[in-house]
């Protein structure tokens, strides 16, 4: 009793009588109630009238989001929705409370599956990737806190209504731990329809992505022995290929982000279905893509010249120069052209880039861009400049947290050729070297090395006369900096 009174002491109402700033923002931040009265006198009165503009904009900054919280925990739905829509703008969907790991009012809402309450945030624009700590202290998307065995299905549906507007884009750009939702969903263990609502909010873009070892979610629920949800997959990859009216323009995406067809040609036979003209298309496509690959690799322009041509003029491969992979292979062409410094392949498939799209959104399996890798090597500078002409960042996170300038600074290392080498060689049997990993167990080691002389020395030196405490933290400071 006596911590959670020193937890709230001095209350909120005195830190505003005093003008107590530190308090008022700590009580605050643990969502102390501030629409209280005392004597007829509301708080935000008080506020008002200390005159303290740092107290009053805090006081009036929150009342109404504060006012929304404590509705919610009432379970007073009808009131959260008249005040979404009477005071929207004054209102913060995704405020957080920094005293409960950072947790928006979206991570209670999860945990309470109050799915009607939710249903009205996501209507009115709450954000499902503010960011949260997980029980380690970890950064997490509020939407991963969802991803748990028992959570209903009903809540991940009121989360992610169906055909919500770039909600496909959102899904796979988030991470948790350098891991898609759906990685991270199947190792959680979810249940199938709930795990079945995950792939059909998020669509090939999200199915088709690879891990850093190059695995899609199907080969990591195959490795982990989880049959059930590689039934629920190839389900979806199905619904999509037999009925394209219904999911218009997935089937087409699914082939040319690179998914092997061969299972799901398997798993159609068994339906007695067989789309003949699909298959016969876009498998052939797919093997295009692979040639395609291989005379980047070999610096064959005139094949390469060739196989673009082919594969703009036709009507189904628009995009393929752009978004298309090779099957079983994460990485686009913009990369392997890039990975191969083929400065002039480079030219004409950045020609090809959507005019909405953005040269920041075309990954690999490492979530990096094609930046990353022109500044691994000081013989790709004129890519570099390509690509910066059209845009690129250089401040782009990969799955490892490392954006572009990181790569930079590791230029022409041994490590970093390893690194490349590795992905030229599609090595993914081991992990893939860290540049920066390394040169810190360097320093590390380096250091002591350094420790171990200066012990040494201070032994030797006790024989002839005893240092006092003062001169022994001296030497050692001066070892540890030489």
């Amino acid at each position: 009793m006596k911590e959670v009174f020193q937890k709230y002491c001095p209350g909120l109402w005195r830190a505003v009588e005093c003008e107590n700033i530190y308090q008022v923002r700590r009580l605050i931040n643990l969502w102390c109630r501030t629409n209280l009265s005392k004597n007829g006198i509301m708080l935000k009165d008080i506020a008002l009238n200390t005159g303290n503009e740092e107290i009053i904009s805090l006081i009036l900054g929150i009342f109404d989001s504060m006012k929304l919280v404590y509705h919610i925990f009432a379970k007073n739905t009808k009131a959260v929705s008249n005040l979404l829509e009477t005071k929207r703008q004054r209102v913060r969907l995704d405020l957080r409370k920094m005293s409960d790991k950072g947790a928006p009012i979206m991570y209670y809402l999860i945990q309470s599956e109050d799915v009607d309450v939710i249903e009205l945030f996501i209507k009115y624009g709450c954000q499902l990737y503010t960011i949260m700590q997980d029980d380690f202290g970890c950064d997490m998307p509020v939407l991963f806190s969802a991803l748990k065995p028992g959570k209903s299905v009903s809540v991940i549906e009121a989360l992610l209504p169906p055909h919500k507007q770039h909600q496909e884009e959102m899904l796979f750009k988030i991470l948790y731990q350098g891991q898609t939702i759906l990685e991270v969903a199947l190792t959680q263990n979810v249940s199938l329809d709930f795990f079945n609502v995950l792939i059909d909010r998020g669509g090939p873009l999200l199915l088709c992505e690879r891990n850093q070892v190059n695995q899609t979610v199907r080969d990591l629920a195959s490795s982990l022995g989880k049959e059930q949800y590689i039934d629920v997959i190839d389900s979806n990859i199905s619904s999509w290929i037999l009925y394209p009216g219904k999911y218009p323009g997935r089937r087409e995406k699914v082939a040319m982000y690179g998914w092997n067809l061969d299972t799901i040609e398997d798993e159609l036979k068994k339906n007695s279905y067989m789309d003949d003209v699909y298959f016969v298309i876009y498998k052939s496509l797919q093997v295009q893509m692979e040639l395609l690959a291989n005379a980047i690799v070999e610096g064959d322009m005139e094949t390469f010249s060739q196989l673009t041509t082919s594969l703009c003029e036709s009507e189904e491969s628009a995009p393929f120069l752009w978004y298309g992979k090779v099957m079983g292979d994460g990485m686009p062409h913009l990369h392997r052209a890039v990975l191969y410094n083929r400065l002039k392949m480079v030219e004409i498939i950045l020609e090809e880039k959507p005019a909405k799209e953005s040269i920041d959104n075309l990954f690999d399996q490492n979530r990096r861009t094609a930046l990353h890798y022109a500044y691994a090597s000081a013989s790709m500078k004129e890519i570099k400049s390509l690509l910066m002409s059209y845009g690129c960042s250089e401040h782009v996170l990969d799955k490892v947290n490392r954006e572009p300038l990181d790569f930079k600074d590791k230029q022409d290392t041994n490590e970093m050729m390893e690194l490349l080498c590795r992905l030229k060689l599609k090595d993914f049997t081991s992990n893939e070297i860290d540049p920066w990993r390394v040169v810190a167990l360097e320093r590390n080691f380096e250091h002591s090395k350094d420790s171990c002389y200066c012990e040494h020395s201070e032994e030797s030196c006790d024989s002839e006369s005893e240092s006092s405490e003062e001169e022994e933290m001296q030497t050692a400071r001066s070892c540890s900096i030489s």
